[in-house]
């Protein structure tokens, strides 16, 4: 609820989902559109290479931002003049409000060039070449296997598309900032800054235990080291995509009420089939009884039965598993990751398996070995997903981003023609 987000809060109270000057589109209905690029979270790929949808909603947030690539002549906004990009050692003269900033290129210690500036925004605000390849090295997989100057042609364009983006979250955060100072508001922005910072840390714990990773330095050295990232960097990007995506989800909030409703989510899962259509695949977890443990195969059994009916009758499966498991699954955390019917490895299994529902607790089953009892967490289908409530939920999530994504992209063009960019050095 927004009540509890005191980001949304703030933003809310101080008026600026409502503020003169901002620009919030139309208020007509949204329909899909199928020749419009959905947003980022619900970008398409071609099927051969298309994730999932997970059942409980929209796919988790991924390093990168979304796949599209700005061409160079695009990196400023249409209508806006455009820059000096092509030679490096050109400096472009300011979009807005001229003299406004001092021509720079490098910022020198002792006379050797430590941070190089390629644009800076008003008056001091300033974006490097290594923030920006940091953004670009978190894509390499969509030019790493190209070779020379395809390889190098990539690499600008996701470069170039890399720094508008930072340049709009910047320009959008100033302006969000500049708003809540006008409104006597400045105990907002710290609060703004400690709950976007919350959230960011959560992202980074929740994206180190999807690696599989225990601790940061863990993370760093298995994951973010061949990006070029630390927790520290990482954290900081997120941090702040968090405060620029909710002030424009405040600009949208009152507009996006009664602009998605059942009939454009159900024209949205009509026209987008793709995105909805599932595979035969599982989550799991299993708990072995040994029979070679007991006097007898039948003691085994009564064993396995009272752990059965444990299970049965609501206990965790997760901690009977912890306490009773006589195989791999002593110290599992819980349900492992999606599996096909092809990728189980306990073939005995897969009948039982693939005929649970989410959520339900197999019966007893036994092998030479011994008894197996398996739980299944969550499941997915062959084929196009029903119009359910988890589908709609996501149909309604991908609606809602393409009306934000729209937003930011108004503001920030309006933005770059107001504000003070100048683009410094472009590779």
């Amino acid at each position: 609820m927004d009540a509890a987000n005191p980001l949304r809060r703030w933003l809310l109270v101080a008026g600026l989902a409502a503020a003169p000057g901002c620009h919030t589109g139309d208020s007509h209905t949204l329909k899909a559109d199928p020749a419009t690029p959905p947003p980022a979270q619900t970008q398409p790929v071609p099927n051969s290479a298309r994730p999932q949808m997970p059942p409980d909603g929209p796919p988790p947030a991924t390093l990168g931002p979304p796949a599209a690539v700005l061409p160079a002549s695009q990196l400023v906004p249409a209508g806006v003049n455009q820059t000096s990009l092509s030679t490096p050692a050109a400096v472009a003269p300011p979009l807005s409000a001229p003299g406004s900033v001092a021509p720079v290129r490098e910022i020198k210690l002792d006379d050797k060039p430590r941070v190089k500036v390629v644009a800076v925004i008003g008056n001091g605000n300033i974006i490097t070449d290594e923030e920006v390849r940091q953004a670009v090295r978190q894509r390499m997989e969509e030019y790493v296997t190209l070779s020379g100057s395809e390889r190098e042609a990539r690499e600008q364009e996701v470069y170039r598309f890399e720094l508008k983006h930072i340049i709009d979250r910047e320009l959008i955060i100033a302006e969000m900032t500049e708003k809540l100072r006008k409104n006597k508001k400045d105990a907002a922005i710290d609060d703004i800054k400690d709950y976007a910072g919350r959230q960011a840390d959560r992202q980074v714990r929740d994206r180190r235990r999807q690696a599989g990773c225990k601790t940061d330095k863990e993370y760093e050295e298995k994951v973010l080291f061949r990006f070029g990232l630390t927790v520290p960097v990482l954290r900081r990007q997120l941090e702040r995509e968090a405060i620029s995506q909710e002030y424009i989800h405040s600009l949208v909030k009152e507009k996006q009420k009664g602009a998605v409703g059942l009939a454009q989510v159900r024209d949205y899962y009509r026209d987008h089939p793709g995105e909805f259509s599932g595979i035969d695949r599982l989550k799991w977890l299993g708990l072995f009884v040994q029979s070679s443990a007991f006097p007898s195969a039948e003691e085994a059994r009564k064993y396995a039965e009272n752990i059965r009916q444990q299970a049965a009758a609501g206990a965790d499966f997760v901690g009977l598993v912890r306490k009773y498991d006589m195989g791999f699954s002593k110290n599992a955390l819980g349900a492992g990751g999606w599996v096909k019917r092809e990728e189980v490895t306990a073939v005995d299994l897969v009948p039982t398996l693939f005929g649970l529902k989410a959520g339900e607790v197999s019966g007893l089953v036994e092998t030479p070995t011994g008894f197996h009892l398996v739980k299944v967490f969550d499941r997915e289908y062959a084929g196009v997903r029903p119009f359910d409530e988890k589908v709609q939920t996501f149909a309604r999530a991908a609606l809602i981003g393409r009306m934000q994504d729209r937003e930011k992209e108004k503001l920030a063009d309006d933005l770059w023609r107001k504000a003070a960019v100048r683009i410094i050095d472009v590779p």
